[in-house]
């Protein structure tokens, strides 16, 4: 976890995948940025809420944020700005790969974000606006999460 900073002491790695204990945690990950291309990551979420942050500035408070919640089988598209949280869409879940795994993209060219769950549009917007280029990844608490990947690709 050198490469990440955050709550990493709520997180625990084994052979790659990254699962974080149930009072949730929030990461930044400091070696990457991205601004535009794609985003994936494939989440195993069994309860709560959890999902992708991306476009953060360096103070991990604005950006956005892509929120799966498992229960309810939704997917959201958030913007955070100043202690704020706009819903920019939402979608729905398809149903997930053996119980719990979800593939999560997100694809942003000229301002257009295209969220995908395995590969399948799920959300789409506009807003131009950046705020920052961290990449991280965040759980409520309560959550029941693991992470396998972040891979980033223009």
């Amino acid at each position: 976890l050198a490469d990440w900073r955050g709550d990493v002491d709520a997180f625990e790695v084994a052979q790659g995948v990254a699962t974080v204990a149930s009072e949730g945690g929030r990461l930044t990950w400091r070696g990457e940025s991205f601004s535009d291309g794609e985003l994936l990551s494939h989440l195993w979420l069994s309860a709560g809420q959890a999902g992708l942050l991306y476009g953060m500035n360096e103070e991990s408070t604005s950006g956005f944020q892509i929120q799966v919640d498992g229960a309810a089988m939704s997917i959201e598209l958030s913007k955070l700005e100043e202690g704020t949280r706009r819903v920019l869409g939402k979608g729905a879940l398809l149903t997930p790969i053996l119980g719990h795994w979800h593939r999560i993209g997100v694809r942003v060219e000229e301002g257009i974000h295209r969220v995908t769950v395995r590969g399948q549009p799920a959300i789409v917007v506009f807003d131009n606006e950046w705020l920052g280029d961290r990449v991280g990844l965040f759980a409520e608490p309560g959550a029941d999460l693991s992470v396998s990947d972040i891979l980033l690709s223009e």
